[in-house]
């Protein structure tokens, strides 16, 4: 099962880390927000991840990995960047 980190900016919605499981990042990112469904909309447009969310498979960006395709492994970390933005 994969170790699922969240920013400190979500953890009023969900806890901060979680054990994932699924064939692919997304399936792991989807069930995980099946149990915490206020956090599907900072993460998720539709089926889509939002543009600004980075995702990292053991510290490379999944966009690289095939996105929400990537395949996911029991030891693998899996971290939600906070995006920051602004001018």
């Amino acid at each position: 099962m994969a170790t699922l980190h969240l920013p400190a900016s979500l953890r009023n919605l969900c806890q901060s880390e979680a054990v994932v499981t699924g064939p692919t990042i997304g399936a792991g990112l989807e069930a995980f927000v099946a149990g915490s469904p206020r956090l599907r909309p900072f993460l998720f447009e539709g089926a889509q991840l939002r543009p600004f969310v980075v995702i990292l498979q053991n510290g490379r960006d999944i966009k690289a990995l095939g996105g929400l395709s990537a395949p996911m492994n029991d030891t693998d970390t899996i971290r939600v960047v906070a995006s920051v933005a602004g001018g």
